[in-house]
């Protein structure tokens, strides 16, 4: 089963999204701001992540540059999600792919069977 590092502070929407993900057969590894991201990088290599840009502690553009910059998850798969109008932004610093929300589970299924193998 492939693990899944979710990243977002609404647990309303964590709690959903993880629900979804685990239908779609992945172990959900969940994070409610980048420092707890980064913790969970530490301890685990999940085949991708789903990642929040507005996030207490540490954002989630200072989370994908650690990322991206990191030997052991450079290429990890990241998915932002976020309602912030400068969210596609995060394309160009290296996101593989920018859901804006509000998105239904659907768009982010599709977009987990793209993104993440």
């Amino acid at each position: 089963m492939k693990q899944v590092l979710l990243v977002e502070d609404d647990p309303d929407l964590r709690r959903v999204c993880a629900e979804t993900l685990k239908e779609l057969g992945y172990d959900v590894l969940e994070a409610a701001n980048g420092v707890e991201a980064i913790e969970q990088l530490g301890h685990a290599k999940p085949a991708g992540m789903i990642l929040d840009l507005r996030l207490p502690v540490k954002d989630g553009y200072a989370v994908l540059r650690e990322v991206r910059e990191s030997q052991t998850h450079a290429s990890l798969p990241v998915i932002v999600i976020s309602g912030a109008a400068t969210g596609k932004w995060s394309l160009k610093v290296g996101a593989d792919a920018y859901l804006a929300k509000p998105f239904d589970l659907h768009e982010l299924t599709k977009t987990m069977r793209r993104v993440i193998h």
